[in-house]
């Protein structure tokens, strides 16, 4: 099956981008809510429990590995498919490479966690595909937060939306790279105060479109995936009020699991 790996519940947001790429493959979903969200540690730290979730996914089954935390995704970079020895997919190079295609003046802006911004992930990616393109960052903390929540249309989320915005419309960018699955519930608000001009770019979506490329060529490793629609979500932990949140991000109901406990040698293994 494929895994897809988060430092919590915010991935589930993107499963439906998922889904228009992958319709019919079992997902794995686990999400590390007990050390997550990675997005204010450290790099090193979010690299080290993010090795723990993809040894965990292996164990479970999963033939290769979608990254939906782009903390994840910045602080681990090539390591997670070197440890495991599983093809592992980052939103970083498709979604700077879907931003690269739709910017028409060279500005492309980012929205993400802390660690994501504080990391350049974006930047370095874009530099490598076109040195011209200028790339704006802000961090976004409280969305996250108020997405959770289910606060999506209140006066208060909409308000810091374009508090977050204003930067980068001054920068008059016209392609807006979606940092966080979680703000892809909040697609609505956020392309109506960035402005029609501005184009609105799913990494999620682009990195399942990479997926599937690559599995038309390794045929060996698509044959081996279920293909039941099904999606599993199993989390490190399973704290008070994760249903709700769950529901929230993917919009229906589904069961949690707890992950099955495992040792230091077996992690190591």
């Amino acid at each position: 099956m494929i895994g897809i790996l988060d430092d919590g519940l915010g991935g589930l947001a993107a499963v439906d981008s998922l889904r228009r790429h992958l319709p019919d493959c079992d997902l794995l979903y686990f999400g590390d809510t007990a050390h997550g969200p990675y997005g204010a540690r450290s790099a090193e730290t979010a690299a080290r429990f993010a090795l723990d979730g993809a040894r965990r996914l292996a164990a479970l089954g999963a033939r290769l590995i979608l990254l939906t935390s782009h903390s994840i995704a910045a602080a681990s970079g090539d390591r997670l498919a070197k440890a495991v020895d599983l093809p592992v997919f980052s939103p970083l190079q498709p979604g700077a490479a879907k931003a690269a295609a739709r910017t028409r003046k060279g500005a492309v802006g980012v929205i993400g966690a802390p660690l994501t911004v504080e990391a350049n992930a974006y930047a370095d990616a874009m530099l490598s595909l076109n040195a011209g393109i200028r790339v704006y960052q802000v961090a976004c903390p409280l969305l996250p937060l108020l997405i959770e929540e289910g606060r999506l249309k209140k006066p208060e989320t909409i308000l810091i939306v374009r508090k977050y915005l204003l930067p980068l419309k001054t920068r008059q960018i016209d392609a807006l790279i979606l940092g966080e699955a979680h703000y892809l519930r909040l697609s609505g608000t956020i392309a109506r105060k960035a402005g029609k001009r501005v184009a609105l770019i799913d990494p999620f979506e682009a990195m399942a479109e990479s997926v599937r490329i690559f599995l038309e060529d390794a045929p060996d490793v698509e044959a081996r995936l279920p293909r039941n629609g099904r999606l599993r979500i199993v989390l490190s932990d399973i704290p008070g009020g994760a249903e709700k949140t769950a529901r929230a991000l993917l919009g229906r109901n589904l069961q949690l699991e707890p992950a099955p406990i495992t040792t230091p040698a077996a992690a190591a293994s």
